[in-house]
């Protein structure tokens, strides 16, 4: 077990752990891994700011503390996913308003407890026409 003094690529030093033999250079290729990458509090600064760009213009969402800041990372990446399945629809499809309507609806949940129940759905074109089907 030794401890590292790893300089990130945001420029901050961190005392790293890295654990394992050195026989074959794992540690080194560990420490040159973590000096191309951010600090955590750096990579979660992004992650937040990233979440609240993403959920600019939607409703606020309730729940707890806790609930909402992980609601709001999840929707963050649901709303690229479902802008980007709206832009697919054809808009001259018969379907497009349909289409269009369910993918407002889905922005329009304001509950944390939705985004976090909901997290493994992948929000694209098969979602979409799965949505438009009646299907669940």
């Amino acid at each position: 077990m030794a401890k590292y003094h790893i300089t990130h690529s945001c420029g901050h030093t961190v005392t790293h752990n890295i654990v394992g033999t050195n026989a074959h250079g794992e540690r080194d290729r560990r420490e040159q891994q973590l000096t191309s990458q951010v600090c955590a509090e750096c990579y979660r600064a992004e992650q937040t700011a990233a979440a609240v760009e993403a959920n600019a213009g939607l409703p606020a969402l309730s729940g707890s503390a806790k609930q909402i800041a992980w609601a709001e990372s999840i929707r963050a990446k649901a709303v690229a996913s479902l802008e980007e399945a709206r832009a697919q629809m054809n808009s001259e499809h018969p379907l497009a308003a349909k289409a269009g309507e369910l993918v407002d609806g889905v922005l329009a949940q304001s509950e944390a407890r939705y985004w976090i129940d909901n997290r493994g759905y992948r929000y694209d074109m098969a979602w979409l026409a799965s949505k438009m089907r009646g299907e669940q």
